[in-house]
Parts: structure tokens; sequence; C-alpha cells
């Protein structure tokens, strides 16, 4: 009895911190949700207008204050559908060679905001849940610099 008391005391000190989930989108063909691994450090992310079927253009933004300067910086995702992988890709944006993207050489602590039309067009309907972890290096040592999990969850209806 005495064990027991003592390990209920003990338990009761010890702080279970679950990530927050954060919602992107809710309709009534799919939800979108997404946690961060690190909040202090991570960007802020939106998607507007919330799409009704995989055909839809959506805008995402991104906002971000890197803890690191951006002269190269990547994306790793990794999307799982149950308990298989279903694809895996790095996207570079930022090599230091002639980049594209405006803020690819912004330094430590200036805000980054990005915004991108998409659609899920190309991605396959499978009712059922999605898992996309993702990634973000940045830095001459491409070091990991934000990461978290987004959670695709379709419905019946598209």
């Amino acid at each position: 009895m005495f064990v027991y008391l003592l390990w209920l005391s003990l338990i009761s000190f010890v702080d279970l911190q679950k990530n927050k989930m954060y919602t992107l989108c809710h309709s009534p063909t799919m939800d979108i949700y997404y946690t961060l691994c690190d909040e202090r450090r991570s960007p802020t992310v939106y998607l507007e207008p919330c799409p009704i079927s995989l055909k839809d253009k959506f805008n995402i933004s991104l906002t971000w204050i890197p803890t690191m300067d951006l002269h190269r910086f990547s994306v790793d995702f990794n999307i799982w559908h149950q308990s298989m992988k279903v694809s895996e890709t790095t996207i570079v944006f930022c090599s230091g060679d002639h980049d594209e993207y405006d803020f690819c050489g912004q330094l430590k602590g200036e805000t980054m905001y990005i915004t991108m039309e998409k659609s899920l067009a190309k991605f396959p309907y499978i009712k059922g849940t999605f898992l996309a972890n993702f990634n973000f290096y940045a830095g001459e040592l491409l070091e990991l610099a934000a990461c978290g999990t987004a959670t695709l969850v379709l419905k019946n209806n598209i």
C-alpha cells in the first residue's frame, strides 16, 4: 500500500507534455492538422480556403523566424498511410547558387514569409489518415531547424 501511494505521489510530479495540434482545415470531405516538434522555433502555417475536393486550389502560407541563416535551406517529407510509407521527397529551396526564392540568403532572426498556391489533385484519394513528417534544414551545415507532422484525414464524400 505504501509503495502504491509513493508511486502515485511521484507520478503526479511528472509533467507529460503533448505537442499541441493545430487545425489548418476542416471541411465535410477532409481535415488537416499539424503538430510541431519545438513550438519556440517553429513556423506558423495557414491554409485558405479549405479545399472541398482534391482538385480545389488553395493558398498555403508559412511565417517563420529562423534561428540560422538561410543560405542553404531544404525540407524533407515522408508521407505515410496506415503503416506504409507512400512517398519520400526532399525539396531544396536554397542551395547558395542562383536561388529563385526571395528568402534565400536571409539572415537568422529575419521573418520569412512564403505563400504558394497548391492543390491535392495529384494526391491519390484513399479514404483514411495520412501522416506527413517534415523536417526543415538550414544553415551552411544543413542543421535541423524545425520539424513537425501534418495529418490529412480524407472522408467519404470527395
